[in-house]
């Protein structure tokens, strides 16, 4: 064996115990695929490794009996008489030599299965992005009108290797009162397959399947589709700076730690709270949790991912397009309309339907799409062609039956801006056969200043019979962000597909769009329209704001400080001091001060105890007195208010009645955190 090929088995040891960087570890697998010496060392490294994990298992739970084991070896040793030796009859020296050859095989161990990296949550999209597979279980709780509880469950499995996907949505309904234990209706249940060419909808209610057809053009796009909404399957994954690690808890046994993020919806006085845990010795989540209030209610859970799984191997068959012969077929996959990944095709009860073939992001965040809006009662879109044929490279919208006729933007929690409204212009139109697309970019008013790979907007829909009501159709658009050779080679592709000629014009190209989308802004009349026609819908449409998460610990000597400031103020006789941190008004504020100085004793207070909430406090004192011919301490709550803590109550309860004022501050602040000083 060559000198490069024993530092190649060097490498794989490295590999196995998690310390090699990312270049390493690429051209290594590389190597292994090509060397069946390299693979079966490898999986016999594996092996080894899963012996000595499955024994460190073992190790807490048969600690005494090594002890022992060890003891009773040490005690059959007879070594040569010398004083390193004697040390061994020394039966406290056995019990420490038994400890540590234990502790060594416990370090051996911890060596092994081990990288020596602790995860943080901002870790965890690098892993998700080198994942394969990605398995993803989240349950939905809802409270409806009629004291049932609607209980969704959402499943989805990415193949992200190979570019497909399985979602599948059940719905069932509980009576609210007995809660999960028997559904009164499983009210439905869908299946949606995606593979390389086709989309299956299956409704396993009706027992029907429907398909839609993928270009095979946007093949390596929808790959990457795939990709981004495995990303966006980790909750908030864009938002991972504003989460803090809050907590540490445990799932089967092992230790995840709790990051946290609180954010609100406008002005509407609805908080939210996400969760996710994160495990710090493999980066996995174990969990993720979302919560909702109105201003001083209970959270109140919304949804839990219980299952969030890498790497694993799916069912079999899942990804298979070919339905259950059960299942009434609504169409074939010959006849199906062309559809693309990221959006779900709009029917209306009055025969309107419209679908997306593609959506892509440039770099100054216009949008270009393809789509087709039709109108079912009529067989063909014969009629239109002179519609479309009088319209020029950057014209108005075409008069469609349906269509897109602006986007908006709305910034996520932690991104800066405020919405964008986005215009329509008019690229190209192609005909395949008796089906007419339209290409349109659509160009925001301000460059937003975050562009993810993947881009959300809002689409409002036209319909040609309706005027533009509240009650028009909205539906949400997902845009792949490309650069320039990549955006042209998917354009290409998909003119092709979608027209019955063979050559792009040649003016259509990422930097003929670009220059035509920068001459947009300065027309501010199309945004101002626009802004007019949707202004009702946005009015509903709320921002969420950030909330900064401050735990018990940070407030901590905040309370103690104030609270000792208090009484620090009254005892130097600096009344407007002490007034200054009471939240009444001037007079009682006054009265209270002038009283609390003839205490007596006042001067020797001190803060005992804490229990402390995320917006209240209650700080118990030392004793003084008498009050009543017995000794008391001061109850005193505190309330945060615009991130200042204000004493809000006093009480002087008795040794007695102290517990009874510590139940009542904790009632409405069950969750309080005590802190004995």
């Amino acid at each position: 064996m060559n000198n490069q090929h024993e530092k190649m088995k060097d490498k794989i040891t490295d590999y196995v115990l998690g310390i090699l960087n990312e270049d390493e570890i690429a051209n290594l697998e590389k190597h292994i695929e090509q060397c069946s010496e390299c693979k079966e060392h490898l999986e016999s490294l594996k092996k080894e490794r899963e012996i000595i994990l499955q024994f460190g298992k073992n190790i807490d739970s048969k600690m005494k009996a090594r002890e022992e084991n060890v003891m009773a070896a040490l005690e059959k040793f007879q070594p040569k008489k010398s004083v390193h030796m004697s040390m061994l009859h020394n039966r406290i020296f056995k019990f420490a030599a038994a400890a540590m050859i234990v502790i060594g095989i416990l370090v051996i161990f911890q060596s092994m299965s081990l990288t020596g990296k602790v995860y943080a949550l901002t870790d965890v999209p690098g892993l998700i992005e080198k994942a394969k597979t990605l398995h993803v279980k989240t349950k939905y709780y809802t409270k409806v009108k009629d004291q049932t509880l609607d209980f969704q469950t959402l499943e989805y499995w990415y193949d992200i290797e190979n570019g497909r996907m399985y979602y599948l949505r059940e719905v069932e309904k509980y009576d609210a009162d007995t809660g999960l234990e028997i559904p009164l209706v499983t009210e439905s249940k869908r299946e949606t397959v995606w593979d390389e060419n086709y989309v299956m909808k299956l409704d396993d209610k009706k027992k029907t399947a429907m398909f839609n057809k993928l270009l095979s053009s946007q093949k390596q796009a929808n790959q990457k589709y795939i990709m981004q909404l495995a990303m966006n399957a980790m909750q908030d994954w864009e938002n991972l700076d504003s989460y803090r690690k809050v907590d540490v808890g445990q799932i089967d046994g092992h230790k995840y730690d709790i990051w946290r993020r609180e954010f609100n919806l406008g002005d509407s006085g609805i908080k939210f709270r996400y969760e996710t845990w994160v495990s710090p010795a493999t980066g996995d989540i174990g969990l993720t949790k979302v919560w909702s209030k109105m201003d001083r209610d209970e959270w109140e859970l919304h949804s839990e991912t219980d299952v969030f799984e890498r790497n694993v191997q799916p069912q079999q068959n899942i990804f298979s397009t070919q339905p259950p012969n059960d299942f009434a077929v609504e169409n074939t996959k010959e006849n199906a309309d062309i559809s693309y990944i990221c959006f779900d095709i709009y029917g209306g009860s009055d025969g309107y339907k419209f679908n997306v073939q593609f959506s892509y992001c440039l770099e100054d965040g216009s949008i270009v799409t393809c789509w087709r809006g039709k109108n079912t009662n009529k067989t063909t879109d014969t009629g239109l062609e002179k519609a479309f044929e009088e319209l020029r490279f950057g014209d108005k919208l075409p008069l469609a039956p349906i269509g897109f006729y602006g986007l908006l933007w709305v910034p996520e929690n932690n991104t800066q801006g405020q919405i964008e409204y986005y215009v329509g212009r008019h690229i190209l139109y192609t005909q395949k056969a008796d089906n007419i697309y339209e290409w349109a970019v659509y160009v925001p008013e301000n460059k937003p200043k975050t562009l993810n790979t993947l881009v959300q907007n809002l689409a409002f829909i036209k319909i040609e019979s309706k005027d533009i009501t509240d009650s028009s159709p909205r539906l949400y658009l997902m845009s792949l962000k490309v650069e320039p050779e990549e955006f042209n080679n998917l354009i290409h592709g998909a003119y092709k597909e979608l027209s019955d000629n063979s050559e792009l014009p040649e003016n259509v190209n990422y930097e003929n769009i670009l220059n035509m989308a920068k001459q947009i802004p300065d027309k501010k009349e199309l945004y101002s329209n626009f802004k007019k026609e949707i202004q009702e819908q946005v009015e509903h449409v709320g921002i969420l704001e950030s909330v900064e998460i401050v735990l018990p610990e940070d407030s901590l000597e905040l309370v103690k400080q104030t609270t000792e400031e208090f009484f620090k103020a009254i005892n130097e006789g600096r009344d407007n001091d002490a007034m200054r941190l009471l939240r009444y008004e001037e007079e009682r504020a006054s009265s209270i001060v002038k009283n609390m100085k003839q205490m007596p004793g006042i001067d020797g207070i001190k803060v005992d105890d804490i229990y402390i909430d995320e917006k209240a406090a209650l700080v118990i004192t030392s004793e003084f007195g008498p009050i009543d011919n017995q000794y008391g301490c001061w109850a005193i709550s505190l309330i945060k208010e615009k991130g200042l803590w204000i004493i809000r109550d006093f009480d002087a309860p008795t040794a007695a009645t102290k517990s009874k004022e510590v139940d009542k501050f904790l009632e409405p602040f069950p969750n309080a955190t005590h802190f004995p000083q």
